[in-house]
């Protein structure tokens, strides 16, 4: 392929994906800014656990 052809490919292809690059970011952002991307957080407490007393109660558990 010659020089100036593979420098047209490389540019043309650079040129294309710094354009995608562009369009993801910026759709991303507006997302962000109009609160599409927020999501509800629901806070789950941790349950205690049930613990054995004794080490008797241990080992007939098992």
């Amino acid at each position: 392929m010659p020089h100036k052809q593979r420098l047209t490919v490389v540019t043309v292809l650079l040129t294309a994906f710094i354009l995608i690059a562009f369009f993801v970011f910026g759709h991303a952002c507006y997302k962000m800014g109009a609160g599409h991307a927020r999501q509800a957080i629901e806070i789950e407490h941790i349950q205690q656990l049930e613990l054995p007393t004794n080490i008797s109660d241990y080992e007939t558990a098992r």
